[in-house]
């Protein structure tokens, strides 16, 4: 599956599949819903729609009209259709006074007597016995109503001439007509579509009746209207009638009294409308076809239905990945807004429905003028929607979709905005009253001074300018703000700290430079002095392992001569001080290789939890004679609960241990140590009072220095440097160590973080 989706190949077959299967779901649609917009979805044969029906209902008063017509001896030719053509007539035709009843009546006789109707008539005049039909049924190629079969009894081979008025019938056609209308009468009820009706009692039978069209009025009209008398210079209106079907009136102003002749009505459509000559060949065959593609698409929707979602699933999950990068990618017009997309979708979305609809409620002359409309419409929808599509695919694979959107966007700069103006409020809240004043001013000096041209339009452009002044006002007053606040992160000492050169104005930006310029050169140079400093520290540490080694065979030499059995005396005061010197020389070295380790941070810490009271006892003891010795009493806080630290216990030692040897070596004699312990949920302070022998002429800041020593005359045997170890290990502990000095008091502090 992940070679498959990073094919072109197979997204190109996906995308075709897509398309096609696409516009034939449309058509289906199409055709579902088109054919119930003409016909009933219930609708099986072409003679149960209201077409039909209605056209069945027209077709038998035209039969009426055209009977009254030659009852009062109107007589004419059939023409051609180039000669008469019957298009043009409509029923505005008829409700002009200007036409005459022979035009009305060789328009009846132009559509009834055509020989290629599917619609057969026979009518008798029962008092007279006047026949009028179908040219069909004097035809010997008659066409059975019912059915296709030839009538071959009493057939002779002649044939009537179909364009001449059956005003009389030849001798030799009597037998043609006597049967078909024998086999017309005996099967009409055969017939699909069929009317019998007697005017004298007003009864027929008939089995159009599924819309109501042929009901009792519209049968009574016609019974009336076939014995309507005219005068010589009467009018008559078209086959409009009074019916279910027409609102249209008869003028009775020429019509004279009523004939008493009887007439008896046949008539019929050939059963699946052999011919093409009439009104209901065009409709059958729309029907036909109509009818046919409904149950198609009905049929095959659910099967295209399936595999276009198959499609599109497909198409989903290979939305977005490169082949080349292999991996998700969003193309140039991905990273349009979101609301933009959107609204292409939804509009090309419902453009095609839209389309398809007016389609639907369409009637076209051709068969395939639908299919290419629809095809154009698809083709030029189509590719846009599905782009768009795809583009939101993608969009939430890679999950941009809401990051794209223009309301976020615009949400997330007003919350930026919105917090710079409250970050820097010591100054935009300023900024804010002076610009709405100088605002408010300008406005009423509009109003009062009246200054020409100033309307409605001109108090929107003032609000724009202002508003876009203030903007930019508020803009480089955050960015003065911001300025400040990050020059004060770099002045306190984060010299790497950079300000962000795009969070001011362009004028700005100059000044933030040369801020990140200077930050850069203090950054520089403390780097220089640490790297003096690690320079310093290498050079004391290799200079003091030099040193060390003839040291040692200095001390390891006195050490023989004193066990030589010297006599003179000189000698051996010379070995003496011999041996106290080189003993001193190694403490000093030995105390500098670790001052210069604490301060580099080369010490291993071996940090575990230690009662910090225990070790102060334990540290006390080690130093308890000694102190006794130089008269100093000691005098340590009652403190019982156990306080605990998190530190290396040999470094914390010797804090402590230097501590003490400084009260030992600079305390006065006589006078009292004060140790005390304080606690807080926090940390854990331990502080060491004493007097000093001598005067405290130096701050504690130069007392903390290496190599500096209360005792200015320098004749104790200190190397100045317990201070600034001492300070060096706390702080690798994530301790502190101070001093306060308070004219000869000496107070030593060393606190640490507190652990339960």
């Amino acid at each position: 599956m992940k070679r498959i989706k990073y094919s072109l190949t197979v997204k190109w077959f996906v995308q075709v599949g897509l398309a096609v299967f696409g516009f034939l779901l449309l058509l289906c649609i199409y055709h579902i819903f088109h054919y119930p917009d003409y016909y009933g979805s219930n609708d099986e044969k072409f003679t149960e729609t209201y077409y039909f029906e209605k056209t069945f209902a027209k077709y038998n008063e035209r039969v009426a009209a055209y009977v009254m017509y030659r009852e009062n001896g109107y007589t004419t030719t059939l023409l051609s259709e180039d000669e008469f053509p019957t298009s043009h007539i409509n029923e505005t035709f008829f409700m002009n006074e200007l036409v005459s009843d022979q035009d009305k009546f060789e328009f009846y006789n132009q559509i009834l007597n055509v020989k290629d109707s599917n619609f057969i008539y026979y009518v008798k005049n029962l008092t007279t016995g006047a026949e009028y039909y179908s040219p069909n049924l004097v035809s010997d190629k008659y066409i059975s109503p019912y059915g296709s079969s030839e009538s071959n009894e009493n057939k002779v081979q002649t044939e009537k001439n179909a364009n001449t008025t059956n005003t009389s019938i030849a001798t030799d056609d009597s037998s043609v007509l006597e049967a078909n209308v024998s086999d017309f009468m005996k099967n009409i009820s055969k017939c699909d579509a069929y009317l019998v009706l007697n005017t004298n009692s007003t009864i027929y039978n008939t089995n159009v009746t599924k819309w109501g069209l042929l009901d009792s009025r519209t049968l009574e009209w016609m019974s009336s209207y076939v014995k309507t008398q005219l005068s010589s210079s009467s009018t008559q209106a078209d086959d409009t009638s009074d019916t279910a079907e027409s609102d249209d009136t008869i003028s009775d102003t020429t019509v004279h009294t009523e004939k008493t002749d009887d007439y008896v009505f046949y008539t019929a459509t050939i059963n699946d409308f052999p011919y093409n000559g009439d009104d209901f060949s065009s409709a059958y065959n729309s029907f036909q076809t109509m009818h046919q593609s409904y149950k198609t698409a009905i049929l095959y929707l659910p099967i295209i239905f399936i595999i276009f979602l198959a499609f599109l699933i497909l198409g989903v999950q290979f939305a977005g990945y490169n082949s080349k990068s292999r991996s998700l990618c969003l193309t140039t017009y991905d990273k349009l807004n979101t609301e933009t997309m959107a609204l292409m979708i939804l509009v090309t979305f419902f453009l095609l429905l839209n389309c398809l609809f007016q389609l639907i409620n369409s009637k076209f002359s051709n068969e395939n003028e639908y299919f290419l409309r629809l095809f154009g419409v698809y083709i030029s929808m189509y590719p846009i929607f599905i782009y768009n599509f795809f583009s939101l695919v993608r969009r939430v694979k890679c999950n941009t979709l809401s990051s794209n959107m223009l309301v976020v966007r615009i949400g997330n700069r007003l919350n930026t905005w919105s917090q710079k103006y409250f970050a820097h409020k010591e100054l935009t809240y300023h900024a804010t009253a002076i610009w709405a004043s100088f605002f408010v001013l300008t406005l009423i000096t509009a109003l009062l001074f009246k200054i020409p041209g100033f309307t409605f339009l001109g108090f929107i452009v003032l609000c724009i300018l202002f508003l876009l002044f203030g903007r930019y006002l508020l803009f480089a007053v955050t960015s003065i703000s911001y300025l400040i606040k990050e020059t004060k992160k770099i002045s306190d000492g984060d010299l790497t700290h950079k300000i962000n050169e795009t969070e001011v104005t362009p004028s700005m930006r100059v000044l933030s430079k040369y801020i990140n310029n200077i930050s850069d050169g203090l950054s520089n140079a403390v780097d220089e002095k640490l790297k003096s400093e690690r320079f310093k520290t290498e050079l004391i540490t290799n200079v003091s392992h030099d040193i060390k080694t003839p040291l040692t065979s200095i001390i390891n030499y006195v050490d023989l001569l004193k066990k030589e059995d010297l006599d003179n005396e000189t000698a051996l005061q010379y070995i003496e001080v011999l041996d106290s010197k080189s003993q001193r020389l190694k403490t000093l070295i030995e105390d500098l290789v670790e001052a210069s380790k604490a301060s580099s941070g080369a010490i291993t810490l071996q940090m575990q939890k230690l009662n910090l009271v225990e070790l102060i006892k334990q540290t006390i003891g080690e130093f308890e004679d000694r102190l006794a010795g130089n008269d100093l009493e000691i005098d340590l806080a009652d403190i019982e609960e156990p306080l605990y630290i998190y530190a290396d216990g040999r470094s914390t030692f010797r804090i402590l241990e230097n501590v003490f040897s400084n009260v030992n070596k600079y305390a006065m004699k006589g006078t009292r140590v004060y140790i005390d312990l304080e606690a807080n949920e926090e940390q854990v302070s331990v502080s060491v009072k004493n007097i000093s022998a001598t005067r405290l002429n130096i701050s504690a800041d130069e007392l903390m220095e290496r190599f500096v020593r209360g005792d200015i005359s320098r004749n104790t045997e200190g190397t100045g440097l317990g201070l600034s170890i001492a300070q060096s290990l706390a702080s690798l502990q994530s301790g502190t160590f101070s001093i306060v000095l308070d004219g000869d008091l000496f107070k030593a502090i060393v606190t640490f973080p507190r652990i339960y």
